[in-house]
């Protein structure tokens, strides 16, 4: 698993700090991963635009639209955490409480 780690964490985006997406960095899509976002605030919004930037195509939602739609250049908002996760490899959470 050694190899296989490196290569995946070597090609994760570039150091240009483009977003991700459609019109993102250049980046091996075999690697890509379907991540929802779970609370897009102080924490996950930052964490949102790595994740973007790195080439992985993102699901979002947040308690409070507002923030959630402030990201919708790097991914798509949804209304509800369930919707966001439904088809996702991974859901990660940066919720307060």
């Amino acid at each position: 698993m050694g190899d296989a780690r490196r290569e995946f964490c070597s090609d994760l985006g570039d150091a240009s700090g483009g977003v991700g997406g459609a019109g993102g960095p250049a980046r091996n899509r075999r690697n890509a991963m379907r991540i929802a976002l779970l609370g897009t605030g102080l924490m996950g919004a930052p964490m949102a635009r790595n994740l973007a930037a790195a080439g992985h195509v993102l699901t979002l939602w947040n308690r409070s639209s507002a923030k959630a739609e402030a990201l919708r250049d790097i991914g798509q908002v949804c209304a509800t955490p369930s919707d966001a996760a439904t088809e996702a490899d991974v859901v990660l959470t940066m919720l307060l409480d």
